[in-house]
C-alpha cells in the first residue's frame, strides 16, 4: 500500500481511494475506517450547534454511512459530495419528519451564521434544501462549495482540494453562495 503523508488527510484519503481502485483489500478496509471516522465527525459538529433534537450524531452518522457504503468514488470529489448531500439528505429527512405541517413547530431552524452570516436570524432547514436545489440549478460550484463546506465542515483550503479548485475560487464561491442564500432565504415566501 501507498505510504500517506500524515498532515494532509485529504491526500490520504485520494491515496487510498486510488489503491482501492487497483484492487487493494488492505486499503479498502483502512479506507472505510477512515471514512467512517470522517462521517463521525461531520455528524458530531452538524449536529453540535443544532439545538436538541431527536436525531442523535450516531444516528445520522449510521444513516449516511449506509448511503454511503454501497457507493463506489473514482476520486475524493465524488465521496466528500456524496457525503455531503447524504448529510444535508438525512438533516433535511428528519425535520420533515419530526414537522408534517409546513409551518408547524417540528421545522427545525438554524441561523445563518451557521453558513458563516454574521445575522443570526432563523432560516428553516428544509426552507435551505429548497434554496440549494435552486441554487444548484444556476450556480452548481458555489452549490457544491456550500454542501462541502456546511454540510460536511470542510475548510475552505480542504474544499478547494476536494474541488481542485482555488482557495480564491472557494473563497468567492462561498461569499456568493451566503449572499445568494441570504437574499433567498429572507424574503417573503410567495403568495399561493
Amino acid at each position: 500500500m501507498t505510504e500517506h503523508a500524515p498532515s494532509d488527510p485529504i491526500a490520504e484519503l485520494e491515496s487510498l481511494i486510488a489503491a482501492v481502485s487497483e484492487g487493494d483489500r488492505a486499503a479498502e478496509d483502512e479506507l472505510w475506517e477512515r471514512l467512517y471516522n470522517t462521517l463521525k465527525a461531520i455528524a458530531a459538529r452538524q449536529l453540535s450547534s443544532r439545538s436538541p433534537e431527536t436525531l442523535q450524531a450516531t444516528a445520522l452518522l449510521h444513516e449516511a454511512y449506509l448511503r454511503l457504503r454501497d457507493c463506489e468514488w473514482s476520486h475524493l470529489r465524488h465521496f466528500y459530495g456524496a457525503a455531503a448531500r447524504a448529510m444535508r439528505n438525512v438533516l433535511v429527512d428528519s425535520a420533515r419528519r419530526r414537522g408534517a405541517v409546513k409551518r408547524g413547530p417540528g421545522r427545525q431552524r438554524i441561523t445563518l451564521s451557521q453558513l458563516g452570516d454574521d445575522s443570526e436570524a432563523a432560516v428553516d432547514l428544509i426552507d435551505l434544501d429548497d434554496a440549494l436545489e435552486k441554487l444548484q440549478t444556476t450556480h452548481e460550484r458555489a452549490c457544491d462549495v456550500v454542501q462541502l463546506r456546511y454540510f460536511a465542515g470542510l475548510t475552505i483550503e480542504e474544499t478547494a482540494k476536494v474541488l481542485d479548485i482555488s482557495e480564491n475560487t472557494v473563497d468567492r464561491d462561498w461569499s456568493f453562495a451566503r449572499a445568494w442564500l441570504h437574499r433567498e432565504l429572507e424574503s417573503p415566501p410567495p403568495r399561493a
